[in-house]
């Protein structure tokens, strides 16, 4: 079954900030093993 948390492998690149940080990239990447996200930058 396909889902929004398989959408992100592979992992995909998004713009974005935190609180108080500049703007930045971000990859955001499901493992679909261990059912859990990764998120650098």
């Amino acid at each position: 079954m396909t889902g929004y948390r398989d959408s992100y492998n592979p992992p995909k690149k998004v713009k974005g900030r935190l609180t108080d940080e500049p703007e930045a990239i971000w990859t955001i990447h499901s493992d679909p093993e261990t059912k859990m996200f990764r998120i650098s930058g």
